[in-house]
């Protein structure tokens, strides 16, 4: 079988419309499913973007206005 596209070509580069993705992937113990983050941060803050975002396997998305990093513990997008 085929596996779908969940990433184009422009986003796997690390960069898309302003924003820079990074992803990190972590591995516990075999028992374990690997975890992982992702944090979208404008490439020039206050002009490429301003909110910062974050997601985690949770699937829940999060976001910062302050310009800091979002984090897991910033506010889920309404």
């Amino acid at each position: 079988g085929v596996t779908p596209p969940f990433i184009d070509p422009v986003l796997s580069s690390g960069a898309k419309q302003g924003y820079t993705f990074v992803a990190a992937v972590t591995f516990g113990s075999l028992a374990n499913a690997p975890a992982y983050t992702i944090n979208a941060d404008p490439q020039v803050a206050g002009r490429s973007g301003f909110r910062t975002f974050f997601v985690d396997e949770s699937g829940v998305i999060r976001q910062d206005a302050t310009g800091a990093p979002a984090t897991v513990a910033s506010p889920p997008m309404n």
